[in-house]
């Protein structure tokens, strides 16, 4: 086992700039990356906010607030660091469903949602509900997680018309229709009005999973992109149904 706190990440300026690090892992298209760095975050958290009740926020920007709680109050400051933590998960994600609302091809060349909720499904994962800490603040976690189903249903909204079209074999590759709420910014139709930035994000970030057939390069992104996220999406619904029962 890791000792707690981690050697030479005993301040809060060296914990935030690992929390950075492991956050752009996160946002990487490439599974390889996003797994790492969302298990790094996973080693974070148990260690600094289960263990120490430090209080870490990952949006809009890494934050790290160390706590000195007496043994007292340790349940209840514990409690609150993990309320603060998923909340700042549920942040982090909305950010990255409402990116995906306006760009959801610039969206998927970033991971989309996917690295956000395997970092969010690896923190559940951390949880041991029957603790006093968890316990005593069962109320604000309760709300954090009700958020969070309200927008795994927003992601849904994004993502299942992309992996449906697929499933489906529809000719043509993705549809032309859409949910009101996604811009594919006039992407499909006219490839003209894409900037130069984005050509350049095209050639030099195509997504490299072998199992992948090949398809055009931005219906290859969506499709990777959705179809992660909709496995997360999945993964989610599943761990919180098994909580609910046990």
């Amino acid at each position: 086992a890791y000792p707690t706190p981690l050697p030479g990440l005993e301040s809060v300026k060296e914990v935030e700039k690992v929390l950075k690090w492991a956050i752009g892992l996160v946002n990487s298209p490439r599974v390889r990356e996003s797994d790492a760095g969302a298990l790094v975050l996973r080693l974070i958290f148990q260690k600094y906010v289960v263990q120490l009740g430090w209080t870490l926020k990952l949006h809009p920007e890494p934050l790290a607030i160390s706590s000195n709680f007496l043994n007292k109050e340790r349940s209840h400051d514990v409690g609150a660091a993990v309320s603060a933590y998923v909340q700042s998960l549920n942040d982090w994600l909305e950010w990255g469903i409402i990116e995906g609302e306006k760009n959801l091809i610039k969206a998927c060349r970033h991971s989309f949602v996917h690295g956000a909720l395997l970092s969010y499904r690896y923190t559940i994962d951390e949880l041991d509900w029957k603790s006093n800490a968890l316990i005593v603040g069962a109320s604000e976690l309760q709300k954090a997680l009700d958020r969070l189903l309200g927008l795994l249903t927003r992601v849904t909204s994004i993502a299942l018309w992309v992996v449906s079209a697929d499933a489906l074999d529809m000719p043509g590759g993705i549809p032309r229709t859409k949910p009101f709420n996604v811009d594919l910014h006039s992407f499909l139709e006219d490839e003209s009005e894409i900037s130069m930035d984005d050509l350049a994000d095209m050639t030099s970030e195509q997504v490299e999973d072998e199992e992948v057939g090949f398809l055009a390069p931005s219906e290859q992104a969506i499709m990777v992109g959705c179809w992660l996220a909709m496995k997360e999406v999945s993964n989610h619904r599943s761990l919180m149904l098994f909580f609910s029962l046990t």
